[in-house]
Order: structure tokens, then sequence, then C-alpha cells
């Protein structure tokens, strides 16, 4: 019986709705001493919109002495989060991502002088309403957030189109193996006797800027797509004729 393998686990043979694609051949195919075997990659990729998106922001702080420097970083980013909070961003969605303390120094003439303390916290903040990510920003922003390294995208349901992608994938190596078999002239077994899901993955889009203050007009953020890609190594039984 044909089985689904995605090494070192391995699971029922992938049996997907793929349309109006037949699985199955009126021919009954019988190996012989001739029989061999052929392996084939299949590939698949679909565009989709993202509806997810995750936004770094901090505030960063410098003060010679470290107590205000710590003082003020905290009162900053407090009203960031309160800001975030009154916008409707759940408290589950804000995560400090990183929060450190360095010495900063100036050099002159081959000197090394201290200037004083920075203090840096960062914030990763999910948006489940990507219509609002420019709002998010602009809101952080307006209330003391003064950097934004990153916004990504992804999909709050990327294992259901993945394996979408995956049955396309099991398709296309099929097409392949009946492309192979009305060009070698033999008979090849539609079901493969094993398939190998390959490395795969969301190419995920990523917009980067960077804010120091509160701009005139909104922040226009552009999500673009997401690019699911699937692929598979399948093996068929083929025959002589």
């Amino acid at each position: 019986m044909p089985y689904y393998s995605n090494y070192p686990y391995e699971y029922p043979y992938f049996n997907g709705d793929l349309g109006d694609f037949n699985w199955q051949d009126n021919r009954e195919v019988k190996l012989d001493k001739k029989a061999s075997s052929l392996k084939l990659e299949g590939n698949s990729s679909i565009m989709v919109k993202p509806d997810i998106a995750a936004a770094f922001l901090g505030v960063i702080t410098q003060n010679k002495n470290l107590a205000d420097a710590q003082s003020e970083n905290a009162e900053i980013s407090n009203k960031v989060i309160s800001s975030l909070l009154n916008l409707g961003i759940k408290d589950k969605d804000i995560k400090t991502e990183n929060f450190s303390i360095s010495p900063e120094y100036d050099y002159v003439d081959g000197k090394q002088i201290f200037r004083g303390y920075k203090v840096t916290n960062n914030l990763r903040i999910t948006i489940r309403d990507i219509s609002q990510v420019g709002t998010v920003i602009d809101t952080a922003v307006a209330n003391g957030a003064n950097t934004v390294y990153n916004v990504n995208f992804s999909l709050s349901n990327r294992e259901e189109v993945y394996n979408r992608a995956l049955s396309l994938a099991i398709k296309n190596a099929v097409d392949k193996a009946l492309s192979v078999e009305k060009t070698l002239n033999i008979v090849v077994d539609k079901t493969p006797a094993e398939i190998l899901e390959e490395s795969s993955g969301a190419i995920t889009p990523k917009t980067s800027l960077y804010a120091l203050e509160a701009p005139a007009s909104a922040t226009n953020i552009k999500s673009g797509e997401i690019e699911v890609a699937a692929k598979v190594t399948a093996i068929f039984n083929y025959s002589e004729i």
C-alpha cells in the first residue's frame, strides 16, 4: 500500500481533493521482471493575501544617569502600550521582544569618553486586522516610540493553505509521470509507491521603516501577497510494454 512519508515520521498516504483530477486509471498495471521505478519531483505554489501582521517597534532613551534613563524609558514604554490597548490591541498581542541597557561612548582624539547609558525596549505587536497596521504604527510613534524596525505579514491559516499547495504538488508529480509514460512508451502505475515531503514554507514579504516622529499623514503599509510553496518527491513503479 502506498504511503506518505515526512522522514523520519510516516503518515497515511495524503488523499487531498484535487478537483477534477482522477487518480484512477482504467488500465491494470502488471509489473513483471522488467519492472522498475522512477523518481519525479512535484512543485506548486499558491499566492494569498496575508491576514495577520506583526509590527516591531521600540523606545530608546539615553541619559548619563542610568536610573534616569531607565525611568524615562519605562514611562514612555507604558504610554505606548496604553495607547495601543486603547486602540483595541489585546494585551496578549503585545510582547517584549528585547530589553537592553548599554553604556555609550564617544571617541575624541583617540580617547574614549563616556556619553551615557542607552536603554532599549523593543516590542512585538501582533495586529489581527491588517488594515490597522498604519494606525498602530502612527499611534505608537505619537506616544513616544522612536524606532519602528520591521513589519511582517503572515497567515492565520497557513497550514490549510499549505495543504492545498501540497495537494497540487502531488498532482504535478503525477502529471509528470503521465508525460514520461507517453514519451517513453512505458506503463506507469499512477498511484505513487512513495511520496517524500521536501522542505517548504511561506515566503513572507517584509516592510521595514524607521520613524522618529509622528508623520503628518497616516503611514501607508502595503501587505502584498504571500507565496506558500510545497515540494514533493514521488516514486512511481512502471513496466516496459
